[in-house]
C-alpha cells in the first residue's frame, strides 16, 4: 500500500502499470475482475428490504404453482421448478401469473389485524415483483420475454378486476400517531422511575430528544437489522460525529451533529441517485442549548455530556463541577472513543448494555412502543411518531418548503404533506369561517395538541392490561381457539402465544379506553391539559437547585456574620471606642428600622441578574439560575435517584406488607419473591385482607393457650365454644343485635366485620368475581333459612316517583324529611305510604305533589292540601 503522502496515480498511469508490474500482477488482476464479472449475474441493485420482499414473493409464487396448479412435486430439482414457474410459452406464463394475482387479492390479509384484505398499494408490489422475476429468469436463460408493457397491462387488468371483486382499499391502515413534547415528558418521567438499567434508558432518551429537535429517521441513529450492511460499514452515530462547545452563558452547551447515514429512495440504486433532483450528502445539524429551564429535559448536549461523564471519556473532565466551571470552549472526547457508538445495544432482558455494540434502528421503535404501552397510550407509537410531530411543527413555523428541506425530502415530492403533516388538530377552520379570532383559537389548539398525553389511561386502568387479567384472557382465547397448534416446537408455541397475547392486549385496551371515555369528566380533562407542560423530573430538579441555593446563602451569610463580628470586636478592643457604662453601640444603618419617609439606597454595584438565566417556570421560592438547574439535572440523572425499579430475578425481595403484619410467621416474612407478578398477586390477594388477618390472630391465640376448641372473642367466657375456626367465623358472621348482645355487635363492628373491604381487596378482577360468587351463596343460605326470596333487580341509586301514584317513591336512600313536610306530616317518614282524604286525592291527580328540583313537597301542593287532608 502506497504511503498517503505519495502522489496518486491517474487512470492512464494505472493502465500502464499493468505492463510494468509483469505477468503475475496481470494474472491476479484478471482473476479478481473475472470473479466480480461472474457475480454480476446475481447482482440486484435494490435495498435489503426490497430484496427480502422480492425473495418472499418468489417463494410464494413457486409454492402456488406447485400446490395449486400441480406443475411439479415438492422434491423437484431447481431447474424444473424454474422452468415450470416461468415457462417459455408466454400464454402459459400470463395465465399462471393471473391465477396467482387473483389468489393474492382473494386470500392475502393486510399487515394490520384490522385489515381484512390487502390494500391495492401493497398489491402493486406483487406486480412489480413478478415482472422483475420474469425479466430475471428469462434473461438468464436467453429466452426473449414478452414486452414488459404487455405483461404490465395484463397483470393490471387482473388486479383491477380483483380489487372490484373483493373490495380492496387503496391504502391500508397506517400508523398516524404523533408524539410531541408532552408525550416525551410523560415517557421520560415514567422510564426514569421504572427502568432497570439507567445506562440503556439514557441512550434511548437521547435518541428521543435527537428525533424531536433534529427530526431524523431512526436509521440515521442506529443501523438497520433487516440485512443492511450499515453496521459493518459503521453508518451509525459515533462520538466522532458530535462536536460539543460551550454556549452563551454558564451551563449552556451547544452541539453540532453530523448524520452520515440518511435513508433515501435510492439506496443501492446509484444510477437513480445520480439523477436525483438534489445531491444526497451527510446532514449537519446545529442544536443550540434550550433557553427555558423546563426544556433542559430535552437538551441533546446535556444528555450527551451525561453519557460521556458516566463512561469517563471526556478529556480532563470527570465531574459535573469541572464541566460547568471549565474554561476551554470545546469539550473534547478521548481519541480512543471517537470510533465507538454513542447509543449502545441492550443486553439480555434490558438489564445491561453491550459495550461497543450500536443500538439497532428497530430497537429504538420497540423500546419506545413498549414505554407507550406501559404508560397507557390508546394507540401504538413508533419512532416515526416523533418525526411526524416534528415535521408538523416545522411546517407550521417555517412553511412546507423549508420543512421539506430540513426533513431531507426532494423539493418536488409530496411525502411531507401525505405522510407526515397533520394540521387538523391545529387548524382553526371553524373560527376562520365564522369570522372569529383565528390567531387566538389556533394558539389554543396548538397548546392542547397532545391527544395521546391527554387521553392516556389512568394507572389503575393500565394495571388491567397486564398481569393476571391479561393472562386470564390469553388462557381463555387459547382454549376457545379451534385452530390452536397441537404438538409443535417450543419456538412455534412461543410465536403462537405472542400472537394471542397481542390480540388479548388489544381487546383489554379497547375495553379500558371505552370505560375512560364514559367516565372522564370535564374537570379531570382540564387538569390533564394543565399538566401537559409539567415534568416530575424538572420539579425535582428545581427543588434540588433551590435547596442548594438556600444552603449556599446560609453558609455565605454565616461566614459574613463571623467576619463582621471579628472586625467589630477587634476595633472595640484596640481603640476602646465606648466607655464601660454599659451603653450599647448604635446599630449599623442597614440594621435600623426604615422610617416611613426614608428609603435605604440600593448599592450601585449590586449585581443584577440576566432574565434569560432565571427560572421561567414561575414557581414559588427563590429564583434558580440556569447553571444551578443544569447541575441539579445532571446530578439527578447521573445518580439515578429517581429510579424505583427492582430486578427480582437477580435481587429477590420480601413482601413489605408481611413485614408490617405481626400475625405473619417469620418464615413468610423472610420469603423471597423472584417474580413481579407473583409478588403483586400476593400483595393484592386475600392473604392481607382484614378477615384473613383476623383468622391468623385467632390461630395464634388458640396455639398459645393450647385450647382444643375455639372461643368467640366477643362472647362471655361462659359462652359455648366451637370445634373449628370455620364454625367460629360462621357464628360471628351470622350474629346480629337481635340474636346476640349489643356489646357483641359493637365489638364486631369495631373490628371491621361490616366494612366493605373486610374479606376482599378492591380493584382486583379475580376478587370481584369471588365476591359476587360468595354473595350469591349467602343469598341462597339466607333464602333457605328465612324463606324470603331475593329479587333479581338491583337497587336504584336514586329514588323515582311512581308514575301512577305520585305520592309514592321507589328505591334509593330515604332523606331526612324537611321541616316543611313535617309541618303537615310529623309522624310520616319520607318514603312511607300514607293515606289522604278524597279531596287531597283529587288534587294529586291534577298536579305534582313532589318537586324534584328541591327534593321536597311542592309549594303548589302545600297551597291546596290542608292539614286535615293528611293523616297517618
Amino acid at each position: 500500500m502506497a504511503a498517503p503522502f505519495r502522489k496518486r496515480l491517474t487512470l492512464f498511469e494505472e493502465i500502464n502499470r499493468i505492463s510494468l508490474e509483469g505477468d503475475s500482477f496481470r494474472f491476479e488482476l484478471m482473476e479478481e475482475l473475472t470473479a466480480e464479472q461472474e457475480n454480476l449475474i446475481n447482482y440486484r441493485p435494490y435495498g435489503a428490504s426490497t430484496q427480502s420482499s422480492q425473495d418472499r414473493m418468489l417463494q410464494q409464487y413457486k409454492n402456488f404453482v406447485r400446490i395449486y396448479l400441480n406443475r411439479f412435486k415438492e422434491d423437484a430439482s431447481d431447474d424444473l421448478v424454474e422452468k415450470m414457474s416461468f415457462p417459455s410459452d408466454p400464454k402459459v406464463l400470463i395465465t399462471q401469473l393471473e391465477f396467482f394475482m387473483l389468489f393474492v387479492a382473494r386470500t392475502n390479509k393486510g399487515r394490520s389485524r384490522e385489515s381484512a384484505k390487502i390494500s391495492y398499494r401493497t398489491y402493486t408490489k406483487y406486480r412489480a415483483g413478478m415482472i422483475f422475476w420474469c425479466d430475471w429468469f428469462y434473461s438468464r436463460r436467453d429466452i426473449p420475454l414478452i414486452q414488459k408493457s404487455k405483461l404490465f397491462n395484463k397483470l393490471t387488468t387482473a388486479m383491477q378486476a380483483a380489487a372490484e371483486k373483493w373490495k380492496l382499499k387503496s391504502y391500508g391502515i397506517l400508523n398516524r400517531t404523533h408524539v410531541g413534547l408532552a408525550e416525551l415528558r410523560q415517557m421520560i418521567d415514567h422510564d426514569m422511575v421504572a427502568t432497570p438499567c439507567i445506562e440503556l434508558a439514557e441512550c434511548h432518551h437521547l435518541a428521543w430528544c435527537i428525533g424531536r429537535v433534529a427530526a431524523v429517521r431512526p436509521g440515521s441513529i442506529g443501523p438497520s437489522r433487516n440485512g443492511s450492511k450499515s453496521k459493518e460499514n459503521g453508518l451509525y452515530l459515533k462520538w466522532m460525529d458530535v462536536v460539543l462547545t460551550r454556549g452563551e452563558q454558564k451551563g449552556m452547551f451547544d452541539v453540532a451533529i453530523t448524520f452520515r447515514n440518511l435513508k433515501t429512495n435510492y439506496e443501492r440504486n446509484y444510477e437513480a441517485a445520480s439523477k436525483a433532483g438534489r445531491q444526497q450528502k451527510p446532514l449537519k445539524v446545529m442544536i443550540k442549548a434550550p433557553r427555558r429551564i423546563d426544556n433542559i429535559l430535552f437538551s441533546v448536549s446535556l444528555r450527551l455530556l451525561i453519557i460521556a461523564l458516566r463512561r469517563k471519556i471526556l478529556v480532563g473532565i470527570t465531574t459535573v463541577d469541572e464541566l460547568l466551571n471549565g474554561e476551554y470552549q470545546f469539550i473534547t472526547i478521548a481519541p480512543e472513543f471517537l470510533d465507538k457508538p454513542i447509543m449502545l445495544a441492550s443486553g439480555p432482558r434490558g438489564l445491561s448494555v453491550k459495550p461497543d455494540n450500536p443500538v439497532m434502528s428497530g430497537d429504538l421503535t420497540d423500546y419506545l412502543q413498549l414505554r407507550g404501552k406501559k404508560i397507557g397510550y390508546e394507540s401504538p407509537i413508533v419512532f416515526y411518531s416523533i418525526r411526524r410531530r416534528s415535521a408538523t411543527d416545522m411546517a407550521r413555523v417555517f412553511g412546507t418548503d423549508k420543512a421539506r428541506l430540513l426533513m431531507g425530502h426532494d423539493a418536488d415530492s409530496r411525502v411531507l404533506e401525505e405522510y407526515y403533516m397533520d394540521y387538523s388538530p391545529e387548524s382553526a377552520v371553524s373560527a376562520a369561517l365564522l369570522n372569529e379570532p383565528v390567531e387566538e383559537e389556533t394558539a389554543r389548539m396548538v397548546a392542547t395538541n397532545a391527544h395521546l398525553a391527554i387521553y392516556k389511561l389512568s394507572a389503575e386502568a393500565v394495571k388491567q392490561l397486564h398481569g393476571a387479567a391479561l393472562n386470564a384472557l390469553i388462557r381463555k382465547m387459547v382454549a376457545a381457539d379451534e385452530d390452536s397448534p397441537g404438538e409443535v416446537s417450543e419456538q412455534e408455541r412461543k410465536n403462537y402465544l405472542r400472537i394471542v397475547s397481542r390480540a388479548a392486549y388489544k381487546t383489554l385496551l379497547t375495553i379500558e379506553v371505552q370505560k375512560q371515555r364514559e367516565t372522564l369528566t370535564k374537570v379531570h380533562l382540564d387538569d390533564r391539559v394543565k399538566a401537559l407542560e409539567q415534568s416530575n423530573i424538572m420539579i425535582q430538579v428545581l427543588a434540588n437547585a433551590k435547596q442548594q441555593l438556600k444552603a449556599a446563602r446560609v453558609i455565605s451569610q454565616h461566614a459574613q456574620n463571623e467576619s463582621d463580628n471579628i472586625t467589630i470586636d477587634s476595633v472595640i478592643q484596640e481603640n476602646n471606642m465606648f466607655d464601660e457604662t454599659g451603653e450599647l453601640p448604635e446599630e449599623d444603618i442597614d440594621k435600623q428600622p426604615i422610617p416611613e419617609t426614608e428609603v435605604h439606597p440600593r448599592e450601585t454595584d449590586e449585581p443584577d441578574t440576566d432574565p434569560d438565566s432565571r427560572n421561567l417556570l414561575g414557581s414559588d421560592g427563590p429564583e434558580v439560575a440556569y447553571a444551578d438547574a443544569v447541575q441539579a439535572f445532571m446530578d439527578l440523572v447521573l445518580d439515578n435517584t429517581f429510579n424505583r425499579s427492582v430486578d427480582l430475578k437477580n435481587d429477590p425481595q420480601k413482601c413489605v406488607l408481611c413485614a408490617e403484619d405481626e400475625t405473619v410467621s417469620d418464615e413468610q416474612k423472610n420469603y423471597l419473591y423472584h417474580r413481579h407478578d407473583t409478588l403483586r398477586e400476593h400483595m393484592s390477594g386475600l392473604y392481607h385482607t382484614a378477615k384473613v388477618k383476623f383468622g391468623r390472630w385467632i390461630d395464634i391465640d388458640h396455639q398459645l393457650k393450647g385450647n382444643t376448641t375455639y372461643a368467640c372473642p366477643y362472647c362471655p367466657d361462659t359462652a359455648p365454644r366451637y370445634k373449628t375456626r370455620k364454625s367460629l367465623f360462621k357464628h360471628i358472621e351470622n350474629s346480629t343485635p337481635d340474636n346476640s348482645s349489643t356489646g357483641h355487635d359493637n365489638q364486631k363492628r369495631n373490628d371491621g366485620w361490616y366494612d366493605l373491604d373486610w374479606a376482599e381487596t378492591a380493584g382486583e378482577t379475580v376478587n370481584k368475581k369471588r365476591r359476587e360468587k360468595r354473595q350469591a351463596n349467602d343469598r341462597k343460605k339466607f333464602q333457605h333459612r328465612t324463606g324470603l326470596i331475593y329479587s333479581d333487580k338491583r337497587a336504584l341509586e336514586q329514588a323515582i316517583l311512581d308514575p301512577e301514584n305520585k305520592l309514592f317513591r321507589f328505591g334509593g336512600p330515604a332523606p331526612e324529611p324537611s321541616a316543611k313536610f313535617m309541618k303537615y306530616a310529623e309522624d310520616c317518614a319520607m318514603g312511607d305510604a300514607f293515606a289522604i282524604t278524597e279531596r287531597g286525592q283529587k288534587f294529586v291527580e291534577g298536579c305534582d305533589l313532589w318537586d324534584l328540583q328541591t327534593n321536597d313537597i311542592s309549594d303548589s301542593a302545600l297551597a291546596h292540601i290542608e292539614e286535615d287532608d293528611i293523616i297517618e
